[in-house]
């Protein structure tokens, strides 16, 4: 299944204000059913300076997200917001961390 890389804003604000949060000391992760599957990564310039880290942190996150995404049944916009910089942490961790996220979350 293909899912979109970016969202607008008006789907931004539904995410934020009706959906559903779970935190975690590497990022925030707000999720809200929708007709069609997408995910958004956040990160400021506090958490990385360059515009490289910032986008090598934007794809490892939306790859693992996507991945686990593909495995459910009902489709979400997912918008991550990072809050410290992933590049020192592993993928394999990365992708604990989400993956119990979503767990808590009840999308897995």
């Amino acid at each position: 299944m293909k899912i979109k890389r970016t969202v607008s804003r008006e789907i931004l604000v539904d995410v934020l204000k009706k959906g559903r949060v779970q935190h975690s000391p590497l990022f925030s992760i707000r999720i809200l059913p929708s007709p069609f599957s997408a995910c958004t990564a956040i990160v400021s310039k506090k958490v990385a300076k360059t515009a490289v880290a910032r986008n090598r942190a934007k794809r490892r996150v939306r790859d693992i997200v996507a991945l686990l995404l593909n495995k459910c049944t009902q489709t979400f916009t997912v918008v991550v917001f990072l809050n410290k910089s992933i590049e020192k942490i592993s993928v394999v961790v990365l992708k604990q961390e989400i993956t119990l996220a979503l767990t808590k979350l009840k999308v897995l």
